[in-house]
């Protein structure tokens, strides 16, 4: 099943089971094999990149479930009061990392690539790309992939462009390590002398950890020979 159908189907779910931390934290977890072996993200045919961690983000304008790190949400910036919508299934640059960005109506839902492998074109093959001899290949430095994921092109006729490409496999209960919270995720309340200039939200003195376990990682090794 492509990855578009997969969301399609979470999005399903969610409606018909209500919105909470619950039944996301559910509909995350049957969602995260999708990014993590369903396929890659191709950058113009020399780089491809394998999710190994998926944090999942998820906030609600209208108050259902909220979400204050998430960095496309209403809010968050004074000028813009109301941003609009990714175009579904997006990439979304941000401090953090990379997005993977599937907003609908007033939900902003996300998928960060926490962890990665890439693979590098080289000749007719594509190899692994270690850029630390203290790494084995897979590379938890979200950030790095400003290095790969880049070249967005201007010209309508470009050929080469960056793609989420779906690839077959067999789903297993052994797909996925136990879910943990989020890295650097703390609890926000609303800023109750919220003021142009100021942030919405702010995080709780002293800090509490957001505790929801929506980062998810594989539990099976990464096969090279991809």
């Amino acid at each position: 099943m492509k990855l578009k159908e997969r969301i399609e189907d979470f999005y399903a779910e969610i409606q018909k089971e209500g919105i909470n931390d619950v039944t996301l934290s559910n509909a995350f977890k049957k969602l995260a094999p999708s990014f993590i072996y369903g396929g890659y993200i191709d950058v113009n045919g020399v780089y491809r990149i394998y999710i190994r961690t998926v944090e999942f983000y998820f906030h609600d304008e209208n108050g259902l479930v909220t979400d204050p790190i998430v960095y496309h949400r209403n809010g968050r910036l004074d000028d813009i009061k109301e941003v609009p919508n990714f175009p579904f299934i997006s990439l979304h640059a941000h401090a953090s990392g990379f997005d993977i960005a599937f907003e609908r109506g007033s939900f902003r839902a996300s998928a960060l690539i926490r962890k990665y492998v890439v693979m590098y074109k080289t000749g007719d093959t594509f190899q692994p790309l270690i850029r630390s001899k203290k790494l084995s290949g897979e590379d938890d430095r979200s950030t790095f992939l400003y290095d790969i994921i880049n070249g967005f092109s201007l010209e309508k006729e470009c050929q080469k462009r960056i793609a989420w490409v779906d690839v077959n496999y067999s789903e297993t209960e052994d797909d996925l390590q136990k879910p943990t919270v989020r890295r650097n995720v703390f609890k926000f309340d609303k800023n109750p002398d919220y003021s142009y200039g100021q942030p919405d939200y702010i995080r709780r003195k002293p800090k509490e950890k957001d505790t929801r376990e929506w980062s998810f990682s594989a539990a099976k090794q990464f096969n090279v020979s991809k």
